[in-house]
């Protein structure tokens, strides 16, 4: 703060977007199920999507078959998930998916 005890600045928390994405997954916040996109045709079959509620219990792990696939989780409660694309043991995305 400067020392006239003014501040101009803002306050929060900026979304980092990168131009790496491996996957998109949309609409987020969702309903009943999600779009993923492979943004990688090449990671077909070798990736694997986990989502995981805010107590870390995985409720949800797929095998990405197609660059284009949809998830069902119209019976996710409404809240915030985490997501982790995996390839093998790395990870190669995570993000945060919610519930409406």
């Amino acid at each position: 703060i400067p020392s006239n005890g003014s501040c101009n600045g803002t306050v929060g928390i900026t979304s980092i977007t990168t131009s790496h994405s491996r996957v998109t997954i949309y609409p987020n916040p969702f309903i009943s199920s999600a779009n993923i996109v492979l943004n990688d045709a090449a990671m077909i079959n070798l990736a694997t999507l986990q989502v995981y509620n805010v107590m870390g219990e995985e409720v949800a792990n797929t095998v990405i078959t197609k660059q284009s696939m949809t998830l069902e989780m119209g019976g996710f409660p409404s809240g915030i998930y985490f997501f982790e694309l995996l390839s093998g043991n790395r990870i190669l995305q995570t993000g945060k998916l919610i519930s409406q």
